[in-house]
């Protein structure tokens, strides 16, 4: 109801502020809850071009999450069984359906563009890739001592939790995103520390402290646990969560923690914080923002089986933090063809191999690159934090955002077909998007 309403006020705007000044419009939809507004005006208004983005398609994630490996199957899926089979058919019918009409459909990466084309029965018109506003993300790749402080900060919260020491040289390691067990690649990444956990025992010199930045449910900070009172405990054992998690008897994080022995002992050298709050500075436990943690971090690790995009990989490039994706990850296999094309390896945004690679490959591959971090000396982290941030000054909206001009134009010159008005030009089209407030705060 509120996409087609969305549509009926569109609709009006056109045609009582553009239309009589022979103007166009053109309107753009994300995903798939948006796309009753699209299908409204396609009905109501032909002369208004359509566009539809899809970050995600509804089916692609609920068969990845299901464990299947859509990517190396995708011609031998039929996307009503699929849809059927997942409960999904309204969602995914809305989707497919609004691709299909809109006048320009794009997607935010070229592996989603695959699977649109098979689960959407659409091929891209362009590629709308995601740019970050790198202005106001400090390079925080030579300077640190604003990070440190705040390193150290994290590190007096979490000895607390913890009851017991952390060394100041802890390597401080950062997942993060929607709580999506699977498809965010969170099971490689407790069985990878898990297996490091096991190579460090002994060793008094390496220690990893593992950050789970995923918000989950939960109904507040947990002050049992967060008070350092040594008598208190997790029913007999040491915490891993810092809030009362929803449902913790059977939330996938703290459940696999316990069975992987990763359960914060004395003696383990990999400690794991759960923290399933929002971070906006009022979160109970740290009182940080995302954006301070992150920051402090050594690395960020997002070993994902589904990310059609991953803004959290470049994000954590973006505040100089050393990160690995995967080539399963629209910024993953971006990032390695601008790696090819400027022939340079950027080492620091590390490309793990996931596509038809096997989930035991995925955490072999995951666990050696952790004990590369752990050993690594302090001056090749600082020359990885400079790798990781010069290549995400390239993905700048500045030099991403010329492909919604082209998805623009290109739904204009359909929608022209529709009406009887002389064709658009890239030239006009560039001066009606200007003079809009919405282009000029997005192009400032």
């Amino acid at each position: 109801m509120f996409a087609t309403l969305c549509g009926e006020v569109i609709a009006t705007i056109h045609n009582c502020l553009v239309e009589p000044r022979d103007g166009r419009s053109v309107a753009l939809f994300h995903e798939w809850m948006c796309g009753a507004g699209l299908l409204y005006l396609k009905k109501n208004a032909p002369g208004i071009a359509t566009v539809f983005t899809t970050h995600a398609t509804i089916l692609g994630r609920a068969m990845a999450g299901s464990g299947a490996d859509i990517y190396s199957n995708l011609r031998s899926i039929n996307p009503t069984t699929e849809a059927a089979s997942h409960n999904i058919t309204a969602k995914w019918s809305m989707e497919s359906t609004s691709a299909r009409e809109a006048d320009a459909f794009t997607t935010v990466s070229n592996i989603t563009g695959e699977e649109s084309q098979a689960f959407l029965g659409r091929q891209p018109t362009s590629i709308t890739t995601n740019g970050l506003d790198m202005r106001v993300i400090p390079d925080l790749s030579k300077d640190r001592t604003l990070p440190q402080v705040r390193r150290e900060k994290i590190l007096e919260i979490c000895r607390r939790f913890l009851r017991g020491n952390l060394p100041g040289n802890a390597k401080i390691i950062a997942i993060s995103g929607r709580y999506e067990y699977h498809n965010k690649g969170i099971d490689v990444f407790l069985e990878a520390i898990a297996r490091a956990n096991a190579n460090l025992s002994g060793n008094n010199d390496n220690y990893i402290l593992a950050l789970c930045l995923v918000m989950g449910g939960h109904t507040g900070v947990n002050e049992e646990a967060i008070s350092g009172n040594l008598q208190a405990t997790d029913n007999g054992l040491p915490f891993i969560c810092t809030h009362h998690a929803w449902n913790a008897p059977n939330d996938s994080i703290i459940n696999n923690c316990r069975r992987l022995g990763l359960n914060n002992r004395a003696d383990d050298h990999v400690k794991v914080i759960f923290v399933p709050a929002m971070l906006d500075g009022t979160d109970g436990f740290f009182n940080m923002t995302y954006e301070e943690i992150l920051s402090a971090c050594d690395a960020g690790c997002f070993p994902s089986w589904y990310e059609p995009w991953g803004y959290t990989p470049q994000e954590c490039a973006a505040w100089a933090v050393p990160t690995i994706t995967t080539d399963l990850s629209g910024f993953g296999i971006w990032a390695r063809q601008k790696m090819q094309s400027e022939n340079s390896d950027f080492k620091g945004v590390e490309i793990l191999p996931r596509r038809s690679r096997s989930y035991e490959d995925a955490i072999a591959s995951l666990h050696k690159s952790i004990l590369e971090l752990t050993t690594s000396s302090s001056e090749e982290i600082m020359r990885w934090r400079a790798n990781a941030r010069r290549l995400a000054e390239m993905t700048d909206w500045n030099l991403f955002y010329d492909n919604y001009y082209q998805a623009f134009y290109n739904a204009l010159t359909k929608a022209d077909s529709r009406v009887e008005r002389p064709a658009s030009t890239r030239e006009e089209l560039n001066r009606v998007l200007q003079a809009s407030s919405s282009a000029n705060l997005f192009l400032r």
